[in-house]
């Protein structure tokens, strides 16, 4: 039978854990992104807590803490509002415009990057949501040797949304079986 001594020896102990696959370095973010840029935030934060517990040397649990970021409030999201209807300007904003090669290119930069911090990514995901590393490492395909998962050409999803509003009644009813 189960009882709550039992349920406690189940989490490991703090600083029992492989480095490995220890808790990542807290994360505090202090900027927000608005216009395409990185404001400082001196505002109220929300603590992030793992799911995942550690028994203390007491015998108790607790959750690790991850990180925190900022909670803005009504002003930063008129803001950020603010910035995306101008950002649009009406369908005449730089995306909207775009080729759909542009487009894409700005995809294949972002995977890049995506890629370049795989590991980073996937435990931190591990962490906050407490699923195992298999399971993180599979939702954080960005895997550069496969194109199913990095050829944004070999994803009829992604390359339908790239296509602007107008192209993409065309696309769809012209194209072939892509993948």
């Amino acid at each position: 039978m189960m009882n709550t001594e039992n349920l406690q020896q189940l989490f490991p102990r703090e600083g029992n854990m492989p480095p490995e696959h220890g808790p990542p370095s807290q994360v505090h973010q202090r900027c927000y992104l608005v216009g395409g840029e990185l404001k400082p935030w001196n505002g109220p934060v929300e603590t992030v807590r793992s799911a995942i517990c550690v028994r203390r040397a007491d015998g108790s649990l607790e959750q690790i803490e991850l990180g925190s970021y900022p909670t803005g409030g009504t002003l930063e999201a008129e803001e950020a509002l603010a910035a995306a209807v101008a950002a649009y300007d009406n369908g005449g904003g730089e995306w909207p415009t775009m080729t759909v090669a542009q487009r894409i290119a700005c995809m294949q930069d972002f995977t890049k990057q995506m890629v370049a911090r795989r590991v980073e990514i996937v435990n931190l995901i591990m962490w906050e949501i407490g699923k195992s590393l298999a399971d993180c490492q599979s939702a954080c395909k960005f895997d550069p040797s496969s194109a199913s998962n990095f050829d944004p050409f070999a994803r009829r999803g992604l390359l339908v949304a790239l296509v602007s509003s107008e192209l993409a009644g065309i696309a769809e009813a012209r194209r072939a079986r892509v993948a």
